[in-house]
């Protein structure tokens, strides 16, 4: 897991990425399985819940994915789902 995007709310808190990148990219809330469906399609997004701050980490492929989402990592989470493009763009992923 490496590729993540440095958000930070008006307010300077660490929390509330995934409505960030919801009003500012134009995100769409999905699901965990809605999301897995379109990983290696669009920008997948994983919000985690880490206490004091979230991270925003791109699942860029189905294996990024299930790291992420691994049974045993209790975080809560939330998913993003972005156009592909921009995610890598915010993230600097040089994949495909």
């Amino acid at each position: 897991m490496g590729y993540y995007i440095q958000t930070e709310n008006e307010t300077g808190e660490h929390h509330g990425k995934a409505d960030y990148l919801v009003k500012t990219y134009g995100g769409q809330i999905a699901s965990q399985a809605d999301a897995r469906d379109v990983v290696t399609s669009a920008g997948v997004v994983v919000v985690m819940d880490n206490g004091i701050f979230e991270s925003a980490g791109f699942a860029f492929d189905a294996a990024e994915f299930d790291e992420f989402t691994r049974p045993t990592d209790m975080r809560p989470k939330q998913f993003v789902i972005l156009d592909r493009k921009t995610v890598k763009d915010l993230t600097k992923y040089p994949g495909d």
